[in-house]
Order: structure tokens, then sequence, then C-alpha cells
């Protein structure tokens, strides 16, 4: 106890001190929301699968090949980010796109593409 009658409680200062120490410990990021990523892909699917169509009845009808989309058109025709693109073609669980992607990039494999299988 001190002269004027206070008395510092010793464990609660210490308590206070270890919780405003543990506040200011930076959290780590979340991560993103799978369901937010899948979405991504599945809008990506669907506008590959839109190209390939296009790129097939080209190529039965002239003999011509339209180009693969490059991952920035792709980000501009889905409205997401090209960094975005680029993560949802390399997701592990993307093999659907990832073979539209090779295939929208192979003329042979666009001409052999039935036409019924892509409407």
């Amino acid at each position: 106890m001190s002269k004027d009658g206070l008395r510092i409680d010793w464990e609660t200062v210490e308590d206070l001190l270890i919780e405003s120490c543990e506040s200011e410990i930076p959290k780590p990021k979340p991560q993103p929301r799978r369901s937010s990523r899948t979405a991504k892909i599945e809008l990506l699917v669907r506008e590959l699968t839109l190209h390939l169509r296009s790129a097939a009845d080209l190529a039965h009808a002239s003999g011509e090949l339209l180009p693969r989309p490059t991952q920035q058109e792709l980000a501009r025709r889905t409205g997401i980010s090209k960094s975005d693109v680029s993560r949802c073609i390399k997701d592990p669980s993307a093999n659907q796109l990832r073979l539209l992607w090779q295939t929208a990039d192979d003329p042979d494999a666009v001409l052999r593409l039935p036409r019924k299988q892509l409407r």
C-alpha cells in the first residue's frame, strides 16, 4: 500500500498489458472464400465455352481459327481481375477450365470438337 492508501493490483496490470500486446499482433489475412473462386471459375468456363463454340463454327465453316483469348481479354469479358483469371486457371480443382483453356489454343482440338457438345 502506498502513502495515499492506494494499492496496485499487479495481477490486473499484468493482465491488461498482456491483452493490449495481443491486440496489437497483426491478424493473418483471411483466406479467400472458396465459393467466390468457384463462381469465378464457372464464369470463365462459360466464357471459354462460348469462345470455343464460335471458334469451332468458324473453323468448320471457313477453316480459320479464332485465337485463344488472353487472360486480360477473359478478365475484361467476365468483369473479374486478370490476377483472378490466372488464379482460377491454376486452381487445382479447375480441371474443366484448364482443359478448355488448353483446347482453345490447339487448332486440331478445336476442329475435332463435336458441334453438339458445345451447345
